[in-house]
């Protein structure tokens, strides 16, 4: 048995000892050599993934919308303003309510607001009433009648004014619409125009010209957008909406853009002033009035005159700031007047309102009740005396106070209207240091602006200078019919100059000097003178020059050359007339030249 056991395990250990050594080195070496050629394919695989991937991605639209409270630089508490796609600031909410900043809307919007400190109460007028709002109330009066609101119509906040819209809304010539996020108040002014565009189902307007732009809008049926710019070499219009959005959409996009315009209109209708406009040319002379005993040359100073239809005398000046009047009236001269089918507009003055005499123009003009006491002293003289108008002619209206002139010739307005008298006003060519003036609102509410085409230069200028040149009529003229209406402007016309001296004094000092000379004497003077006026064209005047003993002389005439160039310009500007001042220093030949230049 133990042979046979080691004849066993000698055969077992035959079979331990085979080596396997190149069995394992051929089934190692034939791996790789059987599957090399898959990893290319991958590699294929994974680039045309990548490719794919960026090209779908560029070819997606990006369904992002753009955030249009960064759009407007809003935040989630503000209430922005569109106006005519301009955003501009002044708005709040109350109650559900909106309120536009009363700063705001009387720049752009409405003109005819007040804010009467005396009352503490918001003024608005009409052409026949005046509106007393008061601040945070439902109730206000329209003239003598309560009216009852369901909102207020007047706000404070931040120390600042505000309208509801609401009551605005009927007050403006412009469509308002309301929107959110963000909340914003869009205004459309009445007569923009616009060619309104169409699209397809589904148009996207982007904010850049690329479908990755982000969405700016899809088109709604109740909103209208129109094409700012042509189509751009990619294929994309830029178009816009009123409520200050602009972007981008494909041309495939657009159905079509109307060939006709939209033309935005509210309906409403700026109310007219319906005054006592006379049919006829105006022909009006101021008569100074120094002392009371000028009244009885009336009859002497219009006996040589020709086409004069209206006088205003300087009857009156304002005492103080409680309104009372100054008067120099005089019936006898009314009645002289009517007897040669002339009218009386007398002129009342703010001039008693010089520096230390005691009162203030401001006190006056910004009181309700010094403000109305005025107007019925007025009226109530003119009436009286049988007159058919008033000449306002206030020459210290500064900055502080235009508003408030602006509110009493309003008020004043519809007193004459309800009287029948005829209300002009006097007023410095308008030039930008003096828009205090408003004229825009004399044009709307007056019947004749006059404005004083003279005075050029005085001493106040430093320098010598003409009284009224050709270029500065002509400016006052033009730039005066960009805020009044031809038939209301009255151009102011000079029946004098001045004699200007010039020299230095014993100490060394350079004095310049002046004095007025009627059209009577200027040829008197220019004898004296000894020498011979020249003709600028330029300026469209006679001038002299002159040195004797020392002095030099500077003179340009009015005479009736000048006149004549002067009323061409009134004619060829369709003016309602001229008024001079004045009667008394004129030419007998200078009244054919205003007649029948043409």
């Amino acid at each position: 048995m133990a042979d046979e056991r080691d004849d066993l395990n000698k055969d077992l250990e035959v079979e331990e000892t085979v080596d396997y050594t190149e069995f394992y080195n051929e089934e190692k070496n034939k791996g790789p050599k059987k599957f090399w050629w898959i990893i290319p394919i991958i590699i294929v695989v994974v680039v045309a993934c990548i490719v794919a991937a960026i090209v779908i991605e560029r070819m997606t639209p990006s369904k992002k919308y753009a955030n249009l409270y960064e759009y407007y630089g809003a935040t989630a508490d503000s209430i922005l303003v569109v106006w005519d796609e301009e955003i501009i600031s002044g708005a709040i909410k109350v109650d559900n309510t909106y309120y536009l900043e009363l700063g705001m809307v009387s720049e752009n919007f409405n003109n005819k607001f007040y804010y009467d400190e005396s009352l503490d109460k918001l003024l608005y007028t009409t052409l026949d009433e005046v509106y007393e709002i008061p601040f945070a109330q439902t109730i206000y009066y329209k003239g003598d009648e309560q009216v009852v609101s369901d909102y207020y119509v007047a706000v404070r906040q931040d120390e600042g004014i505000y309208v509801a819209i609401d009551f605005l809304q009927d007050k403006m010539a412009c469509t308002y619409f309301e929107l959110t996020a963000p909340e914003r108040i869009v205004i459309v002014s009445d007569g923009l125009e616009v060619y309104p565009m169409t699209f397809k189902e589904g148009a996207t307007i982007r904010t850049k010209e690329s479908i990755k732009g982000d969405i700016l809008a899809k088109p709604q049926v109740n909103e209208v957008w129109y094409k700012v710019e042509e189509k751009t070499e990619n294929g994309w219009i830029k178009v816009a909406t009123v409520d200050g959005r602009s972007g981008f959409v494909k041309t495939e996009e657009v159905l079509n853009q109307a060939e006709e315009l939209y033309c935005y209109d509210s309906g409403y209708e700026e109310p007219e002033y319906k005054g006592n406009q006379k049919d006829y040319e105006l022909l009006m002379v101021w008569h100074p009035i120094y002392n009371i005993e000028d009244n009885d040359k009336i009859e002497e100073l219009l006996a040589n005159t020709k086409g004069v239809n209206t006088v205003s005398p300087t009857w009156y000046k304002v005492e103080n700031a409680s309104g009372e009047l100054l008067s120099m009236a005089d019936k006898d001269y009314v009645d002289y007047v009517h007897s040669l089918g002339m009218e009386v507009w007398p002129l009342v003055s703010d001039f008693t309102n010089v520096e230390g005499d005691g009162w203030s123009v401001k006190e006056l003009l910004s009181n309700a009740d010094n403000r109305r006491n005025l107007i019925d002293n007025l009226v109530s003289e003119v009436i009286n005396l049988g007159c058919e108008g008033i000449n306002m002619d206030f020459e210290y209206i500064r900055d502080d106070n235009g508003d408030d002139y602006a509110q009493f010739i309003r008020e004043l307005s519809i007193r004459c209207r309800e009287e029948g008298l005829v209300l002009s006003t006097d007023n410095p060519p308008p030039k930008a240091y003096n828009q205090q003036y408003n004229y825009e609102i004399l044009g709307e509410c007056v019947d004749y602006v006059i404005i004083m085409g003279y005075d050029e230069y005085t001493k106040a200028n430093n320098e010598p200078g003409p009284v009224a040149s050709y270029e500065y009529v002509k400016a006052g003229i033009v730039d005066a019919l960009t805020m009044i209406p031809a038939d209301k402007l009255v151009n102011g016309i000079p029946f004098y100059t001045r004699l200007w001296t010039e020299y230095i004094d014993e100490n060394g000092d350079y004095i310049l000097d002046t004095k007025t000379c009627t059209m009577e004497n200027v040829w008197s003077t220019v004898e004296k003178l000894g020498t011979t006026p020249e003709w600028n064209e330029e300026l469209k005047l006679y001038e002299i020059f002159a040195d004797i003993d020392g002095i030099h002389y500077s003179m340009w005439l009015e005479e009736e050359t000048a006149m004549t160039e002067r009323m061409k310009l009134v004619r060829e500007h369709n003016l309602a007339g001229v008024s001079a001042w004045a009667l008394g220093m004129e030419l007998d030949t200078i009244w054919d030249v205003i007649i029948e230049t043409e």
